[in-house]
């Protein structure tokens, strides 16, 4: 029986968290995606504090090298927690559907674009907040989109909406 040995990922294979990627709904998910990847690099909480420093942007790199120069954090879990503390603010879904409903389509995006970025904003709510039953994801799109097109462009396409 041949058994496949498989590589663990390279720090290069994670995608750089910026310090705009933190703010948000998906701020917690993306922390979480990122801190997952980078222990998958590594055991060692001294090599995945590096690899952390390495992807991520210069103001996150900063950061960490502040709290462990001033705050000794050493530990991967003491990093960890300093990262949720700081960027990982929870939502309830009053505000997290609120943040959905505003997104609003702009003429210079495509209508692909849009509707791509609210399946992917619906399915961070569906996932954050799983016992919530939510609205209609495509009628929630239609909406949104129905509501940032300019009043005589609404008024054309009335007839062929199903709301």
């Amino acid at each position: 029986m041949n058994s496949v040995k498989r590589d663990s990922p390279k720090p290069r294979d994670s995608p750089v968290l910026e310090l705009y990627q933190l703010q948000g709904l998906d701020a917690a998910a993306r922390l979480q995606m990122f801190f997952e990847l980078v222990e998958q690099c590594s055991s060692s909480d001294a090599t995945r504090i590096q690899v952390a420093k390495g992807r991520v942007s210069s103001e996150l790199a900063i950061l960490i090298h502040n709290y462990q120069t001033n705050q000794k954090i050493e530990t991967w879990a003491a990093l960890r927690n300093l990262f949720q503390t700081e960027f990982a603010t929870e939502v309830s879904i009053d505000r997290a559907w609120q943040e959905l409903e505003s997104m609003g389509y702009d003429s210079g995006e495509s209508p692909q674009a849009f509707t791509h970025r609210l399946i992917c904003q619906h399915a961070v709510i569906a996932t954050k907040f799983p016992n919530e039953k939510l609205p209609n994801r495509d009628k929630t799109i239609k909406r949104n989109l129905w509501y940032s097109l300019p009043p005589e462009s609404r008024e054309r396409l009335e007839g062929f909406l199903d709301e």
